[in-house]
């Protein structure tokens, strides 16, 4: 399976787990809802990124047993991109998902700009039971009036960047 540069997926569709890895191999954009099942592996080739974008949902929900797995196709920090929520839906949800190598460029121009997980200020999400490792950058970044929700998020040591006027800076916990 493969997805490339500005593909979209437009209709609502699942990723099964297939017990063999998705290869994304550059930019895409989700313009529907989106479901990654428990157990799914997800590889990103080099800045490869999913920009979550108006009408599109992304809900990776894995469990303890089955977690999802979101990693570089080369196992090297900053090596993909990321993941990018430009939209509001109660289904942009990661939980029990692993964020490797994630990071590899900027989200917009300035500074502080590199994360794994984006979340611009049209857009929301709840991460639960996520872990981030080997990343560059962030570990996530919340833009001015963005919405990130977290619970038991490990960072790896990566903070997150909050945008928030006035009180723009670097956090240790999610934003809530």
């Amino acid at each position: 399976m493969t997805f490339g540069n500005n593909d979209a997926v437009e209709d609502a569709q699942t990723w099964q787990n297939l017990d063999v890895p998705y290869l994304v191999m550059d930019r895409s954009q989700v313009e529907a809802a989106l479901t990654i099942e428990a157990g799914t592996s997800l590889v990103f080739d080099q800045s490869a990124h999913f920009i979550v974008r108006d009408g599109g949902s992304f809900n990776a929900v894995g469990t303890a047993q089955n977690r999802i797995t979101f990693q570089g196709r080369e196992a090297l920090a900053g090596y993909w991109k990321g993941i990018e929520y430009r939209t509001v839906s109660a289904s942009n949800r990661i939980e029990f998902a692993d964020f490797l190598h994630g990071g590899s460029d900027a989200w917009f121009g300035g500074t502080n700009n590199v994360s794994t997980i984006y979340v611009d200020g049209d857009g929301a999400a709840v991460l639960e039971n996520v872990t981030v490792g080997l990343t560059e950058g962030y570990a996530a970044i919340r833009a001015n009036q963005g919405s990130l929700s977290c619970t038991n998020f490990d960072t790896g040591g990566f903070l997150i960047y909050v945008y928030a006027g006035a009180t723009n800076g670097v956090q240790a916990t999610c934003p809530g």
